[in-house]
């Protein structure tokens, strides 16, 4: 879910993803400042949609069988 200081995707796994993975959209890139910027995948959720998964989950109810 992204979260910060959580995820294992740090610049060294990125470079390893652009000579591993054909995934394109993955690859380091570069920013408008010359900085280089991790662009996020496709399935992040953003923060309202991981507050709606939550709240799905915290309203199910399971049977003790």
């Amino acid at each position: 879910m992204d979260v910060h200081g959580k995820i294992k995707d740090n610049a060294k796994s990125r470079t390893d993803t652009a000579d591993i993975c054909d995934r394109e959209e993955l690859h380091l890139q570069s920013g408008p400042s010359g900085q280089t910027v991790k662009p996020k995948a496709k399935f992040v959720l953003g923060m309202d949609k991981r507050r709606e998964s939550c709240e799905w989950v915290k309203g199910l109810n399971m049977s003790d069988g």
